[in-house]
């Protein structure tokens, strides 16, 4: 499995063993800025393209940890 590492580790965490998984034909193997307009409502999809910027951003931007911080999931541990 190369994508749905994030995914993947918090099965890891609630101790799953196995994941079955559909892959939906035509399903873009990358989710890049430029396309966007390929989620949107007016494209087929379900989300408004104010929504999937918003939610590309979310994603995209910012690390792992700032998130887990930005949502109370770890302590703020110092920096060293």
């Amino acid at each position: 499995m190369l994508h749905g590492n994030h995914r993947v580790s918090a099965l890891k965490a609630l101790r799953y063993k196995e994941v079955y998984a559909v892959i939906r034909p035509g399903h873009p193997s990358v989710i890049d800025w430029d396309n966007l307009d390929d989620w949107t409502k007016e494209r087929g999809g379900i989300y408004t393209k104010e929504l999937v910027i918003e939610l590309f951003n979310m994603l995209f931007h910012g690390s792992g940890l700032q998130k887990a911080r930005r949502y109370n999931l770890i302590n703020k541990a110092p920096v060293l």
